[in-house]
């Protein structure tokens, strides 16, 4: 009896044993996965970082090899814009025919055209068209002929998701859908190109929508909601991925608004409330911050290896490298045609030419990417062509139409260039 006891007093202990080393082996295990995780974001995190590095570097090699006519041009830039302001007032007040006035870079002289008309820029039947602005166009110049909307499309009131104080337009480059950010509904309003509505998706969460990027080859809609201080990313078809309300380890979002990708399939968020614009993956996973020296940014536009971003301030779109590194600063603010008086939302073309709404002269101010002023589109006023407003603006592809949110109309505008 002695020996089967000691024998069954030996069992149980091999099976305590037993029992312990295999609740020390999964904390062994369960360490070993929380280190993983731990070092696969240290690793992520390292990786980014080491890009950034190399971006810089490149781009700090490249402005070294050009620094000196990079200082050459910056000091003559505001000598420049100072002169171009003076003969373009002179011009005007003379009642000159004087369009194009801008500086070579490549000669170093002051570029002046002259023509022998006016052109209207709208020759629509409403009466309150009259009050358009006429302006002066090359005969080379892409913006020379600018139709009425071919479309006005789900106006308030009419159904087939009528639109709310609009405020942020996407395309998909892919299928040439419009995707317009309704800030009172709450929701994204899809259209054709043509502007016929397709359909509208929301989210318990998506309260009042801003911006709006839209990738089709991604299958993703990027979209910043101005009422919950977030960044939200759905499918195409309106299925929703994610929310991000913070950025770092600290930061949240205040009042974000202007979002946009570029070819390598980083996004960046205006964080306006924080004078930031802000770097993620696709995967909305925080990058870096771009900048935090600009004042209220509005809108972000990726082109090439550049990142532009609209804001508040005497020149009011900033250039930078993907690295946030600042290039220059063009297009004045002020309070006549040339200039823009509130700057809402940008696009820039496949020429550079950098297109912005203008809520307080209501229309759309065109500019080279030097900062000279080429023409206005538009003027206030309910009709065709005629804005209240003006809020989002993007290209198709084919730069061949415009299209523009009217706040204060609840409309949706398509032009023919």
């Amino acid at each position: 009896m002695a020996g089967a006891s000691y024998q069954l007093n030996f069992l149980s202990q091999i099976q305590n044993a037993r029992v312990e080393l295999e609740t020390n082996f999964s904390r062994l295990i369960q360490n070993i996965n929380v280190f993983k995780s731990q070092l696969l974001e240290k690793l992520q995190e390292m990786e980014n970082e080491h890009r950034i590095e190399v971006e810089k570097e490149e781009e700090l090699r490249r402005l070294t090899q050009c620094l000196s006519s990079t200082v050459i041009s910056s000091n003559l830039g505001n000598r420049i814009s100072s002169i171009t302001d003076q003969i373009q007032h002179l011009f005007s007040e003379n009642n000159c025919k004087l369009l194009v006035l801008d500086w070579d870079l490549s000669t170093e002289q002051i570029l002046l055209n002259n023509f022998s008309d006016y052109i209207p820029l709208y020759t629509g039947n409403s009466s309150s068209s009259s009050s358009c602005e006429e302006v002066q166009l090359s005969l080379e110049q892409k913006y020379k002929i600018i139709s009425i909307p071919t479309n006005t499309s789900c106006l308030a009131g009419q159904g087939c998701g009528e639109l709310d104080d609009p405020r942020g337009v996407g395309i998909d480059d892919d299928t040439d859908h419009i995707y317009v950010a309704d800030y009172n509904n709450h929701c994204i309003v899809v259209f054709e190109r043509d502007g016929s509505y397709l359909r509208e998706f929301t989210h318990k969460r998506m309260v009042n929508p801003v911006g709006i990027y839209v990738s089709g080859s991604l299958d993703r809609v990027y979209i910043t909601i101005f009422g919950r201080d977030a960044v939200h990313c759905y499918k195409l078809d309106g299925t929703f991925i994610k929310e991000i309300t913070h950025y770092g380890t600290t930061s949240a979002f205040n009042n974000p608004t202007g979002i946009t990708m570029d070819s390598s399939e980083r996004i960046y968020v205006c964080d306006q409330g924080r004078d930031r614009v802000v770097v993620f993956t696709k995967h909305l996973v925080f990058i870096t911050v771009l900048t935090s020296q600009l004042s209220n940014p509005r809108d972000v536009k990726a082109v090439g290896s550049e990142v532009a971003i609209l804001h508040d301030g005497e020149y009011c779109v900033s250039f930078y490298t993907r690295g946030g590194m600042f290039l220059r600063r063009v297009v004045k603010k002020g309070n006549n045609k040339q200039k823009v008086g509130h700057p809402v939302c940008f696009c820039i073309d496949s020429d550079n030419n950098i297109l912005i709404t203008d809520s307080t002269h209501d229309c759309i101010k065109i500019y080279r990417n030097t900062g000279f002023h080429i023409c206005n589109i538009g003027c206030r006023g309910n009709s065709e062509g005629e804005f209240m407003e003006p809020a989002g603006i993007a290209l198709f592809d084919d730069n061949s139409i415009v299209t523009l949110c009217d706040r204060d109309d609840d409309q949706l505008q398509v032009f023919e260039l």
